[in-house]
């Protein structure tokens, strides 16, 4: 570790007025520490480092030169300004710092350094996303990478203006302690060419958020050239942000995005430059997103403030392809041409071009099959340090070591406040019995000891205790004779998709605890080859965006939708579609009445 002095040859002083050199430290666990320079040691007293963060300096003058050196990138109005800073995990290394800013630009030129930054997702270590060696040219492939793409470039657009800054920080590890001694984190960076657009996420499930808000936000931010910021938990800036009060599925001090995912940019911004922020009106936001254009007369602000209608962005605005290609295209300039990925992915940026085909089975819901937008999701929902630990650590800890993807069948049931009005839904038994007529329809012959893992998660404390009635009811048929299910114990069971009136009710359990049951579960189920959702769900809708682009355990998946079950008693209608239920119930009224005329 090195830290910057002036020396006037007898003793550490700010006032010799002498060229500055580099002193190392030799940190001990003794209150003393011995600096080295030419051989000569010099004992300073009460000068403490723990770790990487610098406790106490007894001569402010040292730390001023050192400060000065570090902070070359940044104004004296934002070092001295109250900052919205970015969350300071202890997790958090200089490593993973520089891995994140300053390698970004050349990272697909390095397997490790891509590594780093692709495996940030959600993704199953052996998902097809994570193979970063496949050289293929095949439909499957070029889809994958240009996910890949997608998500690198808007990786280096939300990082990039912190380049300058990051690189003078990273000449020197002394650089992080002595910032963050003056309250600046590891992860906050000025960016003074940066202009942005400030977005509240609002008070409603974690799919929903993700889905119809943070993607359009993002989307956004593509268009405009602005970094994006989730900002909430100002309640002091009510005038500059009027719904971005803290979020509901948040419960850490922040109440923020970052109590549970990586901050979207080390780009920081002051309370001030929030406070004096234009809030864009529906006429400018409708424009901005048709066009990708900001108003004429708000062109060289720096923040922008969005307050959005909550609802999927079908379409791109007009240069979004064109800048998604041109950064892709810059960031495969760091690999050889000689690497035999190279035609890959340029097949695969050029595909950009080409529009979404609709989802082939039959139930097309919103953003179903749209490459761009799933890669936003997939930035959007990066776990943060500690919340990857305990995800891992949960994973761990419930997935036998012989469980088989290619053998595993995902029955998310998302059952309790959704039933009511968004949604009908079936039992736990019905569930069952619609995975044993997928499972017999692939595997025909199938023997007791070829049966499969059947993934079960859910929010709803009714659904669990019908599984709990069902495994323990010896005297009904059971479509599998061998019930083999995986669960997360760890399911804190809600009952909602809108935890904060839960949160509010119990001390059982907090909005972070209900966030990572969520996520974990949504990992969990990234394991089985066969899927079958509730896809008038977002959080399900959301599982289906991660398994169509290869990011779960098996190399293939198949998501499959009730809603385009061919049998209509499980063919399940959404609470929007009245012509869905009614032909439906006229159905199953028929079948009743017919069973009724046999049995007679």
């Amino acid at each position: 570790m090195a830290l910057m002095f002036r020396w006037d040859g007898n003793d550490l002083s700010l006032g010799a007025e002498v060229d500055p050199f580099k002193i190392q430290i030799n940190a001990r666990k003794s209150e003393s520490v011995t600096f080295l320079q030419k051989g000569v040691q010099m004992p300073v007293k009460d000068f403490a480092v723990h770790g990487t963060v610098i406790n106490k300096i007894t001569d402010a003058g040292i730390a001023t030169t050192q400060f000065e050196k570090c902070s070359e990138g940044n104004t004296k109005t934002w070092l001295d300004g109250s900052r919205i800073g970015n969350i300071n995990e202890s997790l958090l290394t200089l490593d993973f710092v520089r891995q994140n800013i300053v390698d970004s630009p050349t990272a697909l030129g390095s397997y490790d350094a891509v590594s780093i930054i692709l495996n940030q997702t959600m993704s199953h270590t052996s998902s097809r996303f994570r193979n970063y060696h496949d050289a293929s040219i095949t439909s499957a492939n070029i889809r994958t990478w240009a996910v890949r793409l997608v998500y690198l470039s808007l990786h280096y657009h939300q990082h990039r203006h912190a380049l300058p800054e990051a690189r003078i920080r990273a000449l020197d590890d002394a650089c992080y302690p002595v910032m963050l001694d003056r309250g600046v984190g590891l992860y906050d960076y000025e960016c003074p060419s940066a202009k942005y657009l400030v977005v509240g996420l609002a008070k409603y499930g974690l799919g929903a958020n993700v889905r119809a808000g943070a993607v359009k936000a993002l989307v956004a931010g593509l268009a405009t050239d602005r970094v994006v910021l989730f900002v909430n938990n100002v309640a002091d800036l009510e005038s500059a942000t009027k719904d971005m009060g803290p979020w509901s599925l948040a419960s850490c001090p922040r109440r923020d995005h970052q109590c549970f995912f990586l901050p979207l940019s080390p780009c920081v911004l002051l309370r001030e430059e929030l406070a004096a922020a234009h809030i864009l009106d529906k006429g400018e936001m409708r424009a901005l997103f048709k066009t990708g254009r900001v108003p004429l007369g708000r062109i060289d602000d720096r923040v922008l403030v969005l307050h959005l209608h909550f609802m999927p962005q079908l379409k791109l605005p007009g240069n979004t392809v064109e800048l998604l290609q041109n950064y892709s295209y810059s960031l495969i300039e760091g690999v050889l041409s000689t690497d035999s990925r190279r035609p890959v992915m340029e097949q695969a940026i050029a595909s950009l071009a080409l529009p979404d085909e609709p989802r082939p089975a039959g139930y097309n819901y919103a953003l179903a099959n749209s490459r761009i937008q799933h890669a936003l999701m997939f930035y959007t929902m990066r776990p943060n340090l500690h919340s990857r630990k305990r995800i891992d650590e949960i994973l761990k800890e419930i997935i036998p070591a012989k469980t088989l993807p290619e053998r595993s069948v995902g029955i998310p049931i998302r059952a309790s406040d959704k039933c009511r009005q968004e949604s009908q839904c079936l039992s736990f038994s019905q569930h069952i019995e619609v995975s044993s007529l997928l499972w017999n329809d692939v595997y025909p012959n199938t023997s007791h000891s070829d049966q499969p893992t059947l993934i079960f998660t859910t929010e709803s404390k009714d659904m669990m205790h019908e599984q709990h009635a069902y495994i323990s009811n010896t005297t009904i048929p059971k479509p599998f004779a061998n019930m083999n299910l995986l669960m997360n114990p760890h399911d804190v069971l809600p009952n909602t998709g809108f935890v904060e009136e839960i949160v509010a009710k119990t001390t059982s359990f907090s909005a972070d605890d209900a966030m990572l049951s969520a996520v974990t579960s949504l990992q969990l189920q990234l394991l089985a080859r066969y899927t079958i959702a509730n896809c008038c769900s977002n959080f399900h809708t959301l599982l289906g965006d991660f398994l169509v682009e290869g990011m779960g355990a098996a190399h293939h998946n198949d998501f499959s939708c009730l809603q385009e079950h061919s049998d209509p008693v499980y063919a399940i209608c959404c609470g929007w579609h009245k012509d869905c239920k009614q032909k439906r119930a006229a159905i199953l009224l028929a079948r009743n009445s017919t069973d009724e005329t046999m049995k007679d």
